[in-house]
This record gives structure tokens, sequence and C-alpha cells, in this order.
């Protein structure tokens, strides 16, 4: 079986990861121009992951989802593309919550030990106080 460039392949995987809204287009031709780079083998799968881009849990789950794409077992086709279709239903809380934790991160490297982090709740009752 002839295999697709990684870019045209809907069973590499980055392009599972990008079905399941783990990593966007953007994110994951960064990794591979990281990997392109490289001097020494970097899996992308790990690349992603080092970066914050993806977590190991969805990197374990696309790479289950690809063996199953890749074998002849239409059953197992089938079962991993429902399994990345559900992926990315949650997908986009899943992003959300990466971004508010990313955020969580950076407000206190630049606030320091002496400030608390701004969360949802502080913002939600500042907005009801101010109405």
């Amino acid at each position: 079986m002839k295999r697709l460039p990684p870019a045209d392949d809907p069973t590499s995987l980055g392009a599972i990861l990008v079905a399941m809204s783990a990593v966007t287009p953007e994110q994951l031709e960064l990794a591979v121009e990281q990997q392109e780079r490289a001097t020494l083998e970097h899996l992308l799968g790990k690349l992603l992951v080092a970066d914050g881009h993806c977590t190991h849990e969805q990197l374990e789950i696309a790479l289950a989802a690809q063996e199953a794409m890749r074998s002849r077992d239409k059953k197992r086709q089938a079962l991993a593309v429902a399994e990345i279709a559900k992926f990315r239903k949650r997908g986009t809380n899943g992003a959300c919550k990466r971004l508010v934790e990313r955020s969580v991160v950076i407000v206190k490297k630049a606030t320091g030990p002496a400030h608390p982090v701004i969360t949802a709740e502080m913002l939600a009752k500042t907005n009801t106080e101010s109405r």
C-alpha cells in the first residue's frame, strides 16, 4: 500500500490531532518545521506535547486511532473515526481549558507571588457588582 505525503494523509498523526481539535494547523506546521530543523530524530507527537500544544492523553488517543485507521479491519477504522469525532466535540472545551491554564501561568509569572491570579470567578463577581 502506497503512503500519501503526511500533509495529504488523513491517517497521519498530525492530521488526526487536527481533526480531534487537539492542535491547530498552525501549531502542527510549527512542530513539523521544528522537527525538520532538529539534528536528532524527534517524534512529532513528543514535540507537540513538549511545546504544550496537546496533552499526552490526546497523543495516545491519536496514536491508537492512527493504528486502527491504518488497519484492514473496517470496524476498527469506523470506531477510530468515531473516537476522533467524539474527542473533537470535547476538544473545544479542552482548548478553552488549556488557554485558561496557560493564562494563569503567564499571570503568575508576570505578577509574582504577591498578587493573586485573576480567576473567572473574580471577573464574574466584578461584572455583577458593576451592574
